[in-house]
């Protein structure tokens, strides 16, 4: 009996002293109001606060969040925006093993860390965004998916597989409908067109205001390489 007590005892010492719940992120900025729907309830986002899988980051029609991740990637959330951290998985080398996010709704700048690039995935209601070492904007609706590429390389796929590559090379924006119908814009634009790239935000993005990303939240767009991209169906 004595035993069975000391190994009750042992047990919950050890259960006591492990340690929390790693967090996947956190808070970098918070413009306005956002909240984080997670295990532990809804409350209201503010500087500093961690983020964990299976959370939920809501923005009002003027908020703004900027999360920094382990690995060093960004992600800043828009107005009028919904998105969950599904998974996050950390190297002990410090690089993601695995990085994947539901985009529900709105607008979204991601730039990659030190991950190797085949382990992020980003899921929308119309299909999924295989990324490739890069930085991009992201509008995502209930019918549509808009991709403003800046760096690097995404892959789109359609729900029912259909999929088509952006880069540097075909640099644009690709946009992905409900029902599989997609377009692909490779038009380069000309050279006056890179200083219109670096000044756009998520806001113009969703079209509701011209007024770039505040500099308190750290989101600085990153120079666009061999020329701007502009959201669009891609139709000619």
């Amino acid at each position: 009996m004595r035993a069975l007590a000391s190994l009750f005892v042992t047990m919950l010492g050890l259960l006591l002293a492990a340690p929390a719940l790693a967090a996947s992120g956190v808070a970098l900025g918070v413009d306005q109001s956002a909240t984080l729907e997670g295990k532990a309830g809804p409350r209201i986002l503010a500087v500093g606060s961690d983020v964990f899988i299976g959370d939920k980051v809501v923005t009002d029609a003027s908020g703004l969040v900027e999360l920094r991740f382990s690995d060093r990637t960004r992600l800043v959330i828009g107005p009028r925006s919904s998105l969950v951290i599904e998974d996050y998985l950390l190297r002990e080398d410090g690089s993601a093993g695995k990085f994947a996010v539901n985009a529900l709704a709105g607008t979204f700048r991601f730039i990659t860390g030190g991950a190797p690039k085949d382990r992020y995935l980003i899921t929308t209601p119309t299909g999924t965004v295989g990324v490739r070492g890069t930085a991009f904007d992201l509008n995502v609706e209930a019918a549509a998916t808009s991709l403003l590429l800046f760096h690097g390389a995404v892959i789109l796929c359609t729900l029912d597989g259909k999929c088509v590559i952006v880069d540097e090379v075909r640099i644009g924006a690709g946009k992905y409908r409900r029902g599989g119908g997609s377009g692909h814009d490779r038009r380069r634009q000309g050279p006056g067109a890179r200083g219109a790239a670096h000044d756009v935000s998520l806001r113009q993005l969703a079209g509701r205001t011209a007024r770039c990303v505040p500099a308190r939240a750290g989101a600085a767009l990153p120079q666009p390489a061999g020329g701007a991209a502009r959201a669009g169906s891609g139709e000619q």
